[in-house]
């Protein structure tokens, strides 16, 4: 997925961005459908680990002093940025 950067891989977490576009919602779903892992018991019953996501522009926790921080992934999310970079970023 060329428009969906990994940034890190741990333990259970997996860390990647997303421009911000008309698309991002499908490549966040894309991203949770890659990360998704069925697993096999030993008795044989299959259970499906699901992904879960979440979304902002800065990496604080979304709240009233920070509507730009991260809050869990819902499609159709009407948020918008509230603040811009304060500094230019090299390229």
């Amino acid at each position: 997925m060329p428009e969906c950067k990994l940034l890190a891989q741990t333990h259970d977490s997996v860390t990647f961005q997303v421009l911000d576009n008309p698309r991002a919602d499908d490549l966040v779903e894309e991203a949770l459908e890659r990360i998704r892992v069925e697993l096999m018991s030993p008795s044989g019953r299959s259970y499906i680990v699901p992904g879960e996501a979440t979304v902002g522009w800065n990496w604080g926790k979304a709240n009233e002093k920070n509507p730009d921080g991260l809050a869990k992934f819902k499609r159709g999310d009407t948020r918008a940025r509230t603040q811009l970079l304060a500094r230019i970023m090299p390229s």
